[in-house]
């Protein structure tokens, strides 16, 4: 029941966009959840724009380094 409660909930990042946001402040995520989070640290980050892989058109291509 964990591993699908974690599932369903990191599945939701599959319908956030990214790329418009500059750095970890600007996502609203809750200060200090995690070192990037910290204040000072957050602000400083930067997005890597047009960096997230998308692999709903092409599935096989997702593990295909994995395969000898």
């Amino acid at each position: 029941m964990v591993v699908l409660r974690r599932a369903v909930m990191i599945s939701h990042g599959r319908t956030v966009s990214l790329d418009p946001l500059n750095n970890a402040a600007d996502s609203g995520h809750v200060s200090g959840a995690c070192y990037v989070f910290h204040p000072g640290v957050a602000e400083r980050t930067l997005r890597m724009q047009g960096s997230t892989l998308d692999f709903t058109d092409t599935p096989d291509a997702l593990l295909a380094d994995l395969v000898g």
